[in-house]
């Protein structure tokens, strides 16, 4: 039996009462996300709102779940996914590494930098190379891998976030021109079921597509776990 789920933010009680339901997992999707050109802000623990909502709880609950997707695989005898949801705004993010730390513990500041939900898109593909090769080193990447999403332009509640101003088109010209949400979950699927693209890959109109370099940065995947590491008091355990 397959267990799929979306991901949310969860806090410890709810985890305890999904093990509870499904202890054996077999597909992750890291879906929940903060965007839509919202004004940002902070999250309760201090963090700002695009690395906390679209990277950091699903760094959290992904670690959280390797044991169940771990199991999963066993029960199955098939490969348990990890599916992180990444954007083709991901090619344009930037940074500066002395100066990623400074964007993290504070609100989102649009005038001064605007790039957080760029980065927070690159972050999700980073955490899916770092994390193949983590299972790789740990000899499991044959229980368990994990591929990213670009679902491309979708007319999503995402952009309920829009600036006011900017509501019209969201709800006018957005659905017009944009996949629906069941257009871009074909990706998602293809993600989930492709068996010849390489762990890491990021599928794009359901095939893999290339992706940013900076997906590969030794330097910025090491400062990224590190930091999500110390945010969320949680690390790599497989079991």
């Amino acid at each position: 039996r397959r267990h799929y789920m979306g991901c949310c933010l969860l806090c410890c009680t709810m985890l305890q009462e999904l093990h509870k339901k499904a202890p054996n997992i077999s597909i992750l999707i890291n879906n929940a996300g903060y965007g839509g050109g919202g004004a940002g802000g902070i999250t309760k623990d201090g963090i700002e709102l695009n690395f906390g909502v679209n990277f950091l709880g699903h760094f959290k609950l992904t670690m959280l779940l390797l044991p169940a997707l771990l199991a999963g695989a066993v029960e199955t005898g098939e490969i348990s996914r990890v599916i992180n949801l990444s954007s083709g705004v991901h090619w344009l993010a930037s940074y500066k590494l002395n100066e990623l730390d400074s964007t993290v513990w504070r609100k989102t500041d649009r005038e001064l930098d605007g790039g957080e939900y760029k980065r927070s898109k690159l972050f999700m593909h980073v955490l899916t190379r770092s994390l193949n090769k983590r299972l790789e080193a740990l000899d499991v990447s044959d229980k368990i891998i994990s591929h990213s999403v670009n679902p491309g332009a979708v007319a999503s509640d995402i952009w309920r976030y829009s600036p006011e101003k900017s509501k019209w088109q969201a709800r006018e010209i957005y659905p017009r021109i944009f996949k629906t949400c069941e257009q871009g979950a074909l990706s998602i699927l293809s993600a989930c079921t492709n068996e010849e693209a390489p762990p890491g890959s990021l599928f794009v109109d359901e095939k893999s597509r290339r992706f940013s370099r900076l997906a590969d940065d030794l330097a910025v995947s090491e400062w990224l776990w590190k930091t999500a590491i110390n945010a969320t008091n949680v690390d790599f355990h497989i079991s």
